[in-house]
């Protein structure tokens, strides 16, 4: 079980869903990011593949966090671990076709030594986060592209 969630139905499928990750613009609907930038064979291989690691800068300190994905299933789910000092962020995105379109769920989690208090410190502020980008995600994927 996840430890903070978010979900809401687009009327977009799962495909579109999966072209506006795959673009790694995440700071078009997650407004605490700043830039997502490939590296290694993400660069070559569509960005969102099994081993691709992406470096995500943060709005708030500029900080930059490096992330590995895995568990990529193209148009259906994948998952990104970025190590913390003690600790581990994983963040797992699904995409479930409904009859409306498409169920869009965001989770977080730390694990670790240190993950319990990653959660004490940050629980208001990802709850926040994954419900204001979920929504974000959901408009911005009901705009076809030109």
């Amino acid at each position: 079980m996840a430890w903070k969630s978010a979900s809401v139905i687009t009327s977009a499928k799962p495909e579109r869903v999966w072209e506006v990750y795959s673009a790694l613009s995440w700071q078009e609907w997650d407004h605490d990011i700043a830039e997502v930038r490939a590296e290694g064979i993400g660069k070559a291989a569509g960005a969102i593949v099994n081993g691709a690691r992406v470096v995500i800068t943060m709005v708030k300190d500029r900080k930059m966090h490096n992330a590995t994905f895995r568990d990529v299933v193209q148009n259906q789910c994948f998952t990104y671990i970025a190590p913390l000092p003690g600790s581990s962020l994983i963040a797992v995105h699904t995409l479930e076709p409904v009859a409306e379109g498409t169920r869009i769920t965001h989770t977080f989690d730390f694990s670790g030594m240190f993950g319990g208090l990653y959660r004490w410190l940050t629980a208001d502020w990802v709850q926040k986060g994954l419900d204001t980008n979920t929504v974000a995600l959901k408009a911005l994927a009901e705009v076809e592209p030109e």
